[in-house]
C-alpha cells in the first residue's frame, strides 16, 4: 500500500486546527507593558538600552491560567521584568532580568497575579 503525499491549503490547516508558530513580535523601545495579544509569542526586544516589560495586574489584563510569554533580548540592552501588585517566582539567587544578549526568558502565568519567570535569567 502506497503513502499519498497532499499538500495543505491555508484554509485545510485552519479547518484541521493546526496554526504555524506566529512570528516574533519586535519591540525597540526602553518600556512595555505586556498585552493579551502577547500570549504564546516570542517578543523580540532589541536596544541597546535597558528595557523594563511590565507585567499588568490581572484586573488590567486578564491573561488565562497558563498563558506563557517568551521574551528575547537581541540587543545590548539588559531586560527587567517587573509588575506592581503582582507576584513574580524566580529561581533562588537569580533576578528578574536576562542575563545577556540573546538570552531568553519565559513568563507563564500560575494564579491570578502570580506568575513564573524562567529561562537565561541574570
Amino acid at each position: 500500500m502506497a503513502t499519498e503525499l497532499r499538500s495543505y491549503s491555508p484554509q485545510d490547516i485552519a479547518d484541521i486546527g493546526f496554526a504555524a508558530t506566529p512570528m516574533p513580535t519586535v519591540r525597540t523601545g526602553t518600556s512595555y507593558t505586556l498585552a493579551l495579544t502577547d500570549n504564546n509569542r516570542l517578543l523580540d526586544h532589541a536596544n541597546a538600552s535597558a528595557i523594563t516589560v511590565t507585567v499588568p495586574t490581572n484586573s488590567s489584563v486578564a491573561f488565562p491560567l497558563g498563558a506563557r510569554i517568551e521574551i528575547a533580548q537581541t540587543g545590548a540592552g539588559q531586560i527587567t521584568v517587573s509588575g506592581a501588585g503582582i507576584t513574580l517566582r524566580l529561581p533562588a539567587g537569580k533576578q528578574a532580568k536576562t542575563r545577556l544578549q540573546n538570552s531568553i526568558i519565559a513568563l507563564t502565568k500560575r494564579n491570578t497575579d502570580e506568575w513564573i519567570l524562567s529561562g537565561d535569567l541574570a
